[in-house]
């Protein structure tokens, strides 16, 4: 029916230009996951290469069905609505969130027409990966239009952070930051660049930020005017409006640096500038 020729996780496919695929987040040694800690939920993308050796009438579902200790926990379908005719070549991607809730190992099994096609194994290890989330995976990119109607919440994208968040916004002012904080069970170390004009009334709300959260610090700089947002020091984002004002009155964009390469750059820059101003 198919022939898989390679598998892998990543935590994002999506369609390229000129008919290319694009893969956010490919992980190389698939056959390892690292989680930082048990339980975790364990959300990416299983995706799978190869080309059809039969011809597959519409309407052919395939499944994907996760196993933790020989007990199901987790099923993904994708259903096939055309006829493909054989030798066609394809790449699937499924879905997956799984609550991992021992070190060990995960099986995956493929399987249509309630047949077993493959079977994976996969060993869960201790340790730190960025390329795996708790939760909902963070989105790449996205526009903000608040007379339409969107998804987008800039309390959940900060909420995600639970380590770590660094932000250079020139106007995110404090009384922002004091309803986001509060709204946030998490208590990351947190830093905060903003523009000089501010610092007086970052001056009289500090001890209520510090309140909330003592990790926090916030200095001033005129150098930027881009806003960038750094959760958990592995998702970066650039935003067209600041932070305070999105979901506001007009359409903003964001976007996430997922070249590791510019995000460090953007990063180095900050450091840099940060090291040397004054509290």
């Amino acid at each position: 029916m198919l022939n898989i020729k390679r598998y892998f996780f990543c935590d994002e496919v999506s369609r390229g230009n000129f008919g290319k695929v694009n893969f956010i987040g490919y992980f190389p040694n698939s056959q390892i996951i690292n989680v930082n800690n048990i339980p975790y939920v364990l959300t990416t993308n299983l995706v799978l290469e190869g080309i059809f050796i039969a011809h597959i009438l519409g309407g052919l579902e395939i499944q994907a069905h996760v196993l933790q200790a020989n007990q199901s926990v987790f099923a993904s379908t994708i259903t096939l609505t055309e006829s493909i005719p054989k030798g066609t070549s394809f790449i699937l991607s499924f879905p997956i969130m799984v609550n991992v809730i021992n070190y060990g190992s995960i099986d995956v099994k493929i399987r249509a027409l309630d047949f077993e096609l493959y079977s994976f194994n996969f060993t869960i290890e201790n340790g730190l990966s960025p390329n795996y989330f708790v939760g909902k995976l963070l989105p790449t990119f996205g526009s903000i239009q608040p007379l339409k109607g969107n998804n987008f919440s800039i309390d959940n994208l900060l909420e995600s952070a639970t380590t770590d968040l660094l932000i250079i916004d020139g106007y995110l002012d404090p009384d922002f930051l004091i309803k986001t904080l509060s709204k946030s069970k998490h208590k990351p170390s947190i830093r905060i660049l903003t523009y000089h004009k501010l610092s007086s009334k970052y001056k009289n709300r500090m001890s209520e930020i510090i309140q909330i959260n003592a990790s926090t610090v916030v200095k001033f700089s005129d150098n930027y005017h881009d806003r960038f947002c750094l959760i958990n020091n592995t998702e970066l984002y650039i935003f067209g409006h600041s932070l305070k004002d999105l979901n506001k009155n007009k359409t903003s964009f964001y976007l996430k640096v997922i070249n590791q390469l510019e995000a460090e750059k953007v990063v180095a820059d900050f450091e840099s500038i940060w090291r040397n101003l004054p509290l």
